[in-house]
């Protein structure tokens, strides 16, 4: 890639769109390198596609700045930590290499805990997000809920000072607990009707089989799990939630799709009833609810 020695034609929209989605297709999917391409101009560049539709001349374009980002594109480096931000339900949110990037299961996760709140009128239900990283879960729920009181949980300081950026710039009233879930919380917390995690479910093993934008970007912390002890998180949430769910409050996880049995299992060994097993936009198994009895 030597943006510096080839000319971008006229310094157009779109013949810079069509440079960069050259040299990101020996990297990525073709598709994926076109949707990079868009974010790229968009978030860094204020270049919309409707720019690149009509090939809107850019004589002020910074060739420079779109070199460095191209370099770090092809070392893999995920493209929201580049413009340092991505969309989710509907709302910005700011990511940084301390965080994990939120996927579209994730969003689908939430939109559960948001569609059972409105289904039950739970308006000023108490709610927590444990392992929240970039708050976006919190924040998402506290914009669609707002009468409901939102806390969310992180070990990591440095992930709750994103997450407190965010919820400040949104304007969502969520407070925020840095707490480790697999020691004694000492913090004086209310009974909740509803705590939905996303806790580190990817074992060891399956580390050899992702991508590497994944692996060198995304913060392990938020990843991964030991593969003798899988389910670890989720038994120490469950073993929080016992004592800190009100009676037929509810609990929403994300999981491994390899363990849905399992999990099913846990909930019911643990007095949780009406245990579901749910799948993703995939048909994957991804989602574990259960109700406390």
């Amino acid at each position: 890639m030597d943006f510096e020695k080839k000319e971008v034609l006229r310094k157009s929209a779109e013949s810079i769109f069509r440079f960069i989605k050259e040299n990101l297709v020996s990297v990525y999917p073709e598709q994926e390198a076109r949707q990079i391409a868009y974010i790229l101009l968009e978030d860094a560049f204020d270049i919309t596609k409707l720019d690149i539709l009509k090939n809107k001349s850019l004589p002020d374009f910074d060739e420079e700045k779109l070199v460095e980002y191209l370099r770090r594109l092809a070392l893999q480096e995920p493209i929201q930590h580049i413009v340092g931000k991505t969309e989710f339900l509907g709302f910005e949110v700011q990511v940084s290499k301390d965080v994990l990037i939120p996927r579209p299961e994730t969003e689908e996760l939430t939109q559960k805990v948001i569609d059972a709140l409105h289904a039950e009128e739970s308006n000023n239900a108490n709610i927590l997000d444990i392992g929240t990283g970039s708050g976006c879960i919190a924040i998402a729920i506290k914009k669609y809920v707002s009468e409901s009181n939102v806390f969310a949980m992180d070990v990591s300081e440095r992930a709750l000072e994103v997450a407190r950026n965010n919820a400040k710039t949104l304007k969502a009233n969520v407070e925020f607990i840095q707490a480790d879930i697999l020691k004694n919380i000492e913090e004086k917390l209310p009974f909740f009707d509803i705590i939905v995690s996303n806790p580190p479910y990817v074992t060891q093993l399956e580390k050899e089989k992702m991508r590497e934008n994944v692996l060198n970007f995304d913060p392990h912390l938020a990843l991964f799990v030991e593969n003798e002890n899988y389910l670890l998180f989720y038994k120490a949430i469950i073993n929080f939630a016992t004592s800190h769910l009100k009676q037929y409050g509810r609990l929403f996880f994300e999981i491994n799709e390899q363990f849905g049995k399992e999990m099913t299992l846990l909930l019911k060994q643990n007095n949780f009833v009406e245990v579901e097993l749910l799948k993703d936009f995939r048909g994957k198994d991804r989602f574990c609810v259960g109700v406390k009895n």
